[in-house]
């Protein structure tokens, strides 16, 4: 890339390993693995999946730093073990995934189906360096442009990392398993469903693409809005090897000041984070607001960016400014007025 002087670049070298050989052997011939992806932050997000869930032989659930121990409680959930179900739902209550892993856990209590986990475990660190975005502040508002540059770069690393470990776990354990389960082994089909976040389709598109798998693996995906949510956008464009650009940035930075903000009027607990990251196959108003809040924003990027800045390096004791609070009511407004008279403005947000 020739850049002229005094341009800026937010290219980042995230140095993808390449994927692990796949052998002719590496999947049993009666297997058949269906991908599905989708976002996990709601219970609702699990919904298609539950469906293939009804004629699988075999579960795979995402699970990025399992243990042995995490194994045997959703294989105890499978068989309905009480007390693993409810050590389930304690924890699931902390985590903000965990009305997804709900819903999943549910569909799959009592179904006596054997669970593979195929992720990077505990023990495999090395998709785990880099800094979280949210725990790093620039000095300025383009010092905060290169901190998310350089976090979403360490993501797109960490999701290129997973999905070779992925690969790499996939045949042999749904091979070992088939093997220990006489039952599975006389099968002439063995149906694997493998749930992953929207970030690991490369996982399918290889296997997808090799002459030894590509019989062997089929895909669906959560049926959404289509709303690209910025921040995947930026680690989309990483794994691609290309550089985003500054208005990739703001947007994804704006983004994300938004999904933290509160307005007056929302239902209490209920923030832009439910309108612009969990999206829902019904949108509420909250969503399409959301969403065309963030259109709206984009037209003056840097006064964005500037707002965002400010609104994402504030200490939990602090508020918002007048000034901030005032530019947010405004572009909610603002949105509001425009929803009332052209409905489908919000569809540009995709």
């Amino acid at each position: 890339m020739v850049l002229s002087v005094g341009e800026k670049t937010y290219a980042r070298d995230i140095a993808l390993p390449s994927f692990p050989e796949v052998e002719n052997d590496y999947l049993p011939d009666t297997a058949l693995v269906h991908f599905h992806f989708a976002p996990h932050a709601t219970a609702e997000h699990f919904d298609a999946a539950s469906e293939h869930l009804k004629v699988a032989d075999i579960y795979i659930p995402e699970a990025v730093g399992w243990d042995a121990s995490e194994l045997r409680d959703i294989n105890a959930i499978s068989k309905g073990d009480k007390k693993a179900i409810a050590r389930a739902k304690f924890w699931n209550a902390k985590d903000p995934m965990g009305a997804y892993c709900d819903a999943r856990n549910d569909a799959l209590a009592r179904t006596y189906k054997p669970v593979l986990l195929v992720d990077a475990s505990a023990d495999q660190r090395s998709y785990l360096t880099g800094q979280a975005y949210w725990k790093t502040f620039g000095v300025n508002a383009d010092d905060h442009l290169e901190k998310l540059a350089d976090t979403m770069s360490v993501i797109a690393r960490r999701a290129a990392m997973r999905d070779r470990i992925i690969v790499g776990n996939l045949g042999q354990k749904v091979s070992e398993l088939v093997v220990r389960h006489p039952r599975l082994a006389k099968k002439p089909t063995v149906n694997v469903l493998c749930t992953l976040g929207n970030a690991h389709g490369e996982v399918y598109d290889y296997l997808a693409a090799q002459e030894a798998t590509k019989e062997n693996v089929q895909v669906s995906y959560w049926s959404s809005l289509g709303y690209h949510v910025p921040e995947q956008e930026l680690v989309d464009t990483y794994r691609r090897q290309k550089a985003p650009t500054r208005r990739q940035l703001i947007r994804a930075v704006t983004a994300l000041a938004l999904a933290g903000s509160e307005l007056p009027g929302l239902d209490e607990g209920r923030t832009l984070y439910n309108a612009l990251a969990l999206v829902s196959r019904k949108p509420d108003a909250h969503f399409i607001l959301g969403a065309t809040m963030l259109e709206l924003m984009m037209e003056e990027p840097e006064e964005a960016l500037q707002w965002a800045f400010k609104t994402n390096t504030l200490k939990a004791e602090e508020t918002a400014d007048s000034q901030g609070l005032e530019y947010l009511c405004s572009m909610a407004t603002r949105a509001d007025a425009l929803l009332k008279t052209d409905a489908t403005f919000w569809r540009r947000a995709r």
